[in-house]
């Protein structure tokens, strides 16, 4: 593959050289980063893609190609707020991964379970889920992942109106990130962009910056650990 890119041939020529040769399990992977590069892009092809790679990876019994598939079908119905849809592919991809044994997908697909509490107000089942998740990519070093969960308990934290926890936690992820090679797909970082702006309006700008500065400071154990204890308290109140 890597000779192939060095060479100039694209994932579209790829997947036909594939598809030429009777490769299904190349083409499944293939129609998947496809698919994946579309969603990031928030291109509607995205879909066709990653239903085509769905199909041969349950004819071929690709479990772990079939529980992403099902995963990023399951992030863009998300986007799309047809959270509906969205639970019942990360339900299957989950049911997929324990199949499978794939720890680290079962870690993501319990992410994006959580992230579907959160937005529907069941901050009880998200504490647990999002916890579940964050320790989980913490053991594997999943840290782009682990990066986005930590938002994920700031979001949580201000749901529980501890304001000044999700801005150190947010804060402490922006740190985080600088170091890493992957950037927020764009209406991810909308999103991120609106949740700061809201935290910034309920603590005021001088409490904003001082624990902006604080979270900046904190190193990533640190970062985990006030995430987890505030699932925790949020726990323990409802």
């Amino acid at each position: 593959l890597a000779l192939l890119d060095i060479m100039g041939v694209n994932g579209f020529q790829l997947l036909e050289i594939f598809r030429r040769l009777g490769d299904r399990i190349s083409e499944a992977i293939s129609l998947l980063h496809l698919g994946e590069i579309c969603a990031y892009d928030a291109d509607d092809a995205a879909c066709t893609y990653l239903e085509q790679s769905l199909a041969i990876a349950r004819e071929v019994e690709y479990r772990e190609v079939e529980a992403e598939c099902e995963r990023m079908l399951g992030q863009i119905a998300f986007q799309r707020g047809d959270m509906g849809a969205a639970r019942a592919r990360f339900e299957s991809s989950l049911a997929t991964c324990r199949e499978a044994e794939d720890k680290r997908g079962k870690a993501t697909s319990t992410w994006w379970l959580g992230k579907i509490d959160l937005a529907d107000g069941d901050l009880d089942s998200a504490g647990l889920k999002l916890s579940e998740a964050l320790c989980a990519f913490r053991d594997f070093e999943m840290n782009i992942e682990l990066a986005a969960c930590i938002e994920d308990h700031a979001r949580l934290a201000a749901a529980l109106d501890d304001a000044d926890t999700a801005v150190h936690l947010h804060a402490a992820a922006a740190a985080f990130r600088e170091r890493l090679p992957w950037a927020r797909p764009p209406h991810e970082e909308q999103q991120w962009r609106a949740a700061v702006a809201t935290a910034r309006a309920r603590l005021g700008e001088g409490a904003f910056d001082d624990a902006w500065t604080a979270g900046r400071a904190w190193n990533v154990e640190d970062a985990i650990s006030r995430a987890l204890s505030s699932a925790r308290a949020g726990m323990v109140a409802a």
